[in-house]
């Protein structure tokens, strides 16, 4: 029973951890697209 808690921990903390990186993820993919399309804007403003 022991083990089975250990190993029940292990994946609650592997399950949270992904969720977390999940999260940075589309915050650093959501900034990347806006800094993009304000590159985009300002490349297009001075034509």
């Amino acid at each position: 029973m022991t083990i089975l808690a250990i190993a029940l921990v292990a994946v609650f903390q592997s399950q949270s951890q992904s969720i977390s990186m999940a999260g940075q993820a589309r915050f650093a993919t959501t900034a990347f697209l806006l800094a993009q399309s304000k590159v985009a804007e300002a490349g297009n403003d001075g034509t």
